[in-house]
C-alpha cells in the first residue's frame, strides 16, 4: 500500500552566479579646437553610468559608459582646463544556467583611471571598471510535510524542521532624485564646475504590507573654479531620499539586499545670470535592485517505521541556500602620501576600492587614492597611489557548504591635509560580508508497505532493558525495539527526552 504524502511547495530564487570582474577600457582623445594645448595632466576622474543589463543563452552582460573628466594645465596660459569624454564598456560573464528569464543584479563602479599624453593635442584615456554580477533563477522545491496514515498501521513518524533565510524575490525600480542644494557659507560662489563625484547609498529598508520602503542619501563632491577667479575649491553636498517598491509574497520577516546604480547624472551649478551662484540643481536617474530574503521554518518527514509492517521508503536530499544577514565592518585607513615637493594646500581627495578578499582572519581591499593639491610653487598638482585597507574579521574559514561574498566601499568623509612633504590621509572603508550556507535535509519522497506481510513480534519480549549510550535518541530506541517514544517515557516516568542521562538503564516496552 502506498501512502499519500502531503507536500509543501517552496517558491524561491536560486543564485546561479556570483562573480566580480575588473576590466580595462582605453580611448584615444583629441583636444577640441576651442581648447588650448596640454602642458600636463592634473587629474582624471570617472563616473560610471549603466545603460543596460542582459541575460540569455548562458551569458550575462552589463553595459554603459564611464564619464571621464580630464583636468589639465594648459600650455601658455594660467589656470586649468577640462575635457569631458564618454568611454563605452560592456562586461560579460558566462554560466550555463543563465536564460532570458534570469534576474540580474549588477554593481558597477570605477576602480582607477588616468591619462597619458601622446602630444599636446592628443592623449590616451584609461579606466578600470569593476562589475559585480549576480544572477538568479526562479525555482521551486517540494518537501514532504505530512503523511496520511491508515487507521491501525502502527506507523510512527519523525518530524523535523530547520530555520533558513531563503532568497524569495528579485525586483528593481527606476526612479529620479531631483533636488536643489546650496553651497555652505564658507564656500565661494561657483564659477566653472570642473568635476563631480556622485554616490547614492541606502541606509534602511522596511516592509509595509506588500511594499518595501527604503531610504538613503546622495553625496555630490564638486571641484570648481570660484566665480571671479581664485584657487580651486572643493565642496560636498548631501540630500536624502525615500522610495517605495512593490514585491510579491513578502512578510515582515524579510530582509533586503539593496544595490543602487546610476543611469544618468545631470548637475546644474547654478552659475547662470539669474542665479546667485550658490545653488546647485541635481537630477539623478537611479535603478534600485532588490533581493528579498525571507526567514522560513521548513518542516519535513525525515523517517518512518511501523511496529506491524515492514516499511519501504525512498529518501530524497534537498539543498537550500541559507543566506545569513550581511555583516558590516568599518575601518579607518590612515597613512601619509608622500609628494615630490611641499604641499601648500590639499584641494580635493578621492578614493575608490578594488576587489575585496579575506586572508588569515583579515578583510583586505586595495584603495586607489587621488589627491589634487597646491604645491609650494603655487602650481596645481596631483598625485595618486595604491594602498591596502584592512579590517579584522572573526568569521569562519568556511567549508564546502559555505561561501562568503565580500565587498568594500569608501565612505563619504574622505580627508586629506598637508603634512610637510606629503598628504596625511584619513579614509573610511566599509567592508560587507555576506555568507551563504548550503543546508541539506533528507525527507521521504515515497512510502509504502505490504498489508499482507505483517511483522511477527510474537517471540519478542514485552519489556526490554536498554542502556542509553551517547548519541542514542528515543526515536532510535523505539524504532529498534518496536516501541514508541511515548511508551518509553511513560514506562520510565520521564517528562521528556532531555531527562535521559547517558548510561541510564531504560525500560523499553513493546507496542502491542
Amino acid at each position: 500500500m502506498e501512502l499519500y504524502l502531503n507536500r509543501e511547495k517552496i517558491n524561491h530564487v536560486r543564485n546561479i552566479l556570483n562573480t566580480s570582474i575588473t576590466q580595462e577600457e582605453t580611448m584615444e582623445m583629441i583636444v577640441p579646437d576651442s581648447s588650448p594645448d596640454i602642458l600636463r595632466i592634473i587629474s582624471v576622474d570617472t563616473t560610471v553610468l549603466v545603460r543596460g543589463k542582459e541575460a540569455d543563452a548562458g551569458r550575462v552582460s552589463v553595459s554603459g559608459v564611464a564619464l571621464a573628466t580630464v583636468i589639465y594645465a594648459p600650455e601658455g596660459t594660467d589656470g586649468v582646463r577640462k575635457i569631458n569624454a564618454e568611454i563605452p564598456f560592456t562586461i560579460s560573464a558566462a554560466e550555463s544556467e543563465i536564460t532570458h528569464l534570469s534576474k540580474v543584479i549588477a554593481r558597477v563602479s570605477p576602480v582607477s583611471s588616468d591619462a597619458s599624453i601622446v602630444n599636446p593635442r592628443k592623449f590616451v584615456l584609461r579606466a578600470d571598471i569593476r562589475a559585480e554580477l549576480s544572477c538568479y533563477n526562479d525555482d521551486e522545491l517540494s518537501v514532504t510535510s505530512d503523511v496520511e496514515l491508515p487507521g491501525d498501521s502502527g506507523i510512527e513518524l519523525l518530524r523535523e524542521g530547520c530555520d533558513i533565510c531563503l532568497p524569495v524575490d528579485v525586483r528593481e525600480k527606476s526612479f529620479v532624485i531631483s533636488d536643489e542644494m546650496t553651497l555652505p557659507n564658507s564656500s565661494p560662489e561657483i564659477g566653472e564646475l570642473l568635476r563631480t563625484r556622485v554616490t547614492v547609498t541606502t541606509e534602511e529598508a522596511k516592509v509595509v504590507g506588500n511594499k518595501v520602503i527604503f531610504r538613503g542619501h546622495t553625496n555630490i563632491a564638486m571641484l570648481y573654479s570660484p566665480a571671479g577667479g581664485g584657487e580651486l575649491h572643493n565642496a560636498d553636498l548631501q540630500s536624502e531620499f525615500s522610495q517605495i517598491m512593490e514585491l510579491e509574497n513578502i512578510s515582515e520577516e524579510c530582509q533586503f539586499d539593496m544595490v543602487l546604480i546610476l543611469t544618468g547624472v545631470y548637475i546644474d551649478p547654478g552659475n547662470a545670470d539669474y542665479s546667485d551662484g550658490r545653488s546647485v540643481s541635481c537630477e539623478l536617474h537611479v535603478v534600485a535592485q532588490c533581493v528579498a530574503v525571507e526567514r522560513k521554518t521548513i518542516s519535513f518527514i525525515s523517517d518512518i517505521y511501523s511496529t506491524k509492517y515492514d516499511i519501504m521508503k525512498s529518501p530524497q536530499e534537498l539543498e537550500f541556500e541559507h543566506k545569513e544577514p550581511a555583516a558590516k565592518f568599518s575601518s579607518m585607513f590612515r597613512d601619509t602620501l608622500e609628494t615630490p615637493g611641499d604641499v601648500e594646500r590639499v584641494i580635493a581627495v578621492s578614493a575608490e576600492t578594488g576587489t575585496a578578499e579575506t586572508e588569515d582572519g583579515t578583510l583586505k581591499a586595495p584603495i586607489y587614492v587621488k589627491c589634487i593639491y597646491l604645491g609650494g610653487d603655487g602650481r596645481v598638482l596631483s598625485i595618486s597611489s595604491r594602498f591596502m585597507a584592512e579590517s579584522p574579521w572573526a568569521g569562519a574559514a568556511g567549508d564546502n557548504s559555505s561561501t562568503h561574498a565580500i565587498s568594500a566601499s569608501v565612505g563619504s568623509e574622505v580627508y586629506g591635509a598637508a603634512a610637510g612633504g606629503g598628504i596625511e590621509l584619513r579614509i573610511p572603508v566599509d567592508f560587507t560580508v555576506s555568507e551563504t550556507v548550503i543546508i541539506r535535509v533528507s525527507h521521504l519522497d515515497e512510502i509504502s508497505y505490504d498489508e499482507e506481510s505483517a511483522i511477527d513480534t510474537s517471540k519478542m519480549p514485552s519489556l526490554m532493558i536498554s542502556k542509553a549510550f551517547r548519541g542514542d535518541t528515543l526515536w532510535k530506541l523505539a524504532k529498534k525495539h518496536h516501541s514508541t517514544a511515548e511508551l518509553i517515557l511513560s514506562a520510565n516516568d520521564l517528562a521528556s527526552e532531555e531527562d535521559i542521562i547517558e548510561g541510564q538503564m531504560l525500560i523499553v516496552p513493546k507496542k502491542r
